[in-house]
């Protein structure tokens, strides 16, 4: 939660303000398609990526009359040893294409 979801929150209050005075900017967050889908045993990791992506379309909606687009990449499945343990699992939900959302103007 701390780096997924806060550590975004935070960067936001750092560079919004600079961008909203010269009326345009571009956040980009890397979140994941366990946050769309939730995975068994991943609670607060897939938690933390699924306030991500509400957090990105909450701002672009706040700041798109700014000229500030929010936008998310949600990566699909990574073999990672975290991943691994629900490698199968994963991979019979997984979604081949998952296009970046793009929340703004």
């Amino acid at each position: 939660m701390e780096t997924n979801l806060k550590g975004a929150f935070n960067f936001y209050q750092g560079v919004v303000r600079g961008m909203m005075k010269q009326r345009s900017g571009r956040l980009i967050n890397i979140a994941s398609v366990a946050g769309l889908m939730g995975n068994a045993g991943q609670a607060n990791y897939d938690a933390s990526k699924a306030g991500l992506i509400d957090l990105t379309k909450v701002v672009a909606r706040e700041l798109a009359r700014r000229g500030i687009t929010s936008t998310e990449v949600d990566p699909g499945l990574l073999t990672t040893n975290t991943t691994e343990v629900h490698c199968q699992q994963l991979k019979d939900h997984r979604v081949d294409r998952v296009p970046a959302a793009q929340h703004g103007p």
